[in-house]
């Protein structure tokens, strides 16, 4: 096999389980109204920093 064929294959794998790792995630806040149901997910980096993270949840539910 080629750099290129290898390459591929290992994109396409990667693209077949990355929704499966994204289902498995919780919102760390739901938002439901009449107009809009949403959900909101905070990276690592931004749950690293408490106030952050508490200051982006408090502007999402706004």
């Amino acid at each position: 096999m080629t750099r290129t064929s290898i390459c591929i294959a290992a994109l396409l794998g990667l693209l077949a389980v990355s929704p499966a790792l994204a289902a498995d995630r919780k919102p760390d806040a739901t938002i439901n109204t009449k107009a809009v149901e949403a959900n909101v997910t905070l990276d690592a980096p931004i749950k690293a920093d408490g106030p952050l993270a508490a200051y982006c949840l408090a502007e999402g539910k706004k």
